[in-house]
């Protein structure tokens, strides 16, 4: 009876933690990484993707059906800050293998995916179809990202942000621009 007990006690806290957060790491199904020059080679000793070798993103915009119709709608470059459409409503800790990305907004959006990147291990990158996470009801956590070798230099997420979001965006660049107008106008 002990032993049942101990089984349904782990049993409750493991439920519980799928609960609220969606575990992203290497190995799961819907991974795909990226070598850097894309050839299957290992990548430079000096970590370069060598000349001629594109930007992720169009990279991924060239393989990936669909990417370049989306937003960055979120960016947390370790060390330099966030970024992002959707920036202001997210909260994200990311240490050298893993962290956690919370959203923190009540208007809903389409993530598609989720890019991570370390810019000097194999692969540079791993990119994740995130397309049926809820960010209304749990968080992304990450993990086992290049154990003892590098770090996340960053994380990304793309997407189509809802109607609602894209207006009040659109309405926070117009006071900003009215704002900008009135007081080069007083300064005349």
């Amino acid at each position: 009876m002990k032993k049942f007990a101990s089984v349904l006690v782990i049993s409750l806290l493991v439920a519980g933690t799928a609960a609220w957060a969606d575990v992203v790491e290497p190995g799961l199904e819907d991974y795909s990484g990226y070598d850097c020059a894309g050839d299957g080679n290992p990548m430079p000793e000096d970590g370069s993707c060598g000349p001629g070798v594109p930007k992720i993103e169009t990279w991924l915009e060239n393989n990936v059906l669909g990417f370049s119709d989306l937003d960055e709608l979120y960016k947390y470059d370790v060390g330099e800050g966030e970024s992002g459409i959707l920036a202001s409503l997210f909260d994200a800790e990311i240490g050298d293998q893993g962290g956690i990305i919370g959203y923190s907004g009540s208007d809903p959006f389409q993530a598609t995916w989720l890019l991570v990147k370390d810019g000097v291990e194999e692969p540079i990158w791993y990119l994740f179809d995130i397309s049926g996470w809820d960010p209304l009801a749990v968080d992304l956590y990450l993990q086992n990202f290049w154990p003892g070798q590098g770090a996340i230099s960053h994380v990304a997420i793309y997407g189509v942000p809802e109607p609602s979001v894209l207006a009040l965006f659109g309405l926070g660049l117009l006071g900003i621009g009215i704002s900008r107008r009135r007081r080069s106008g007083l300064k005349a």
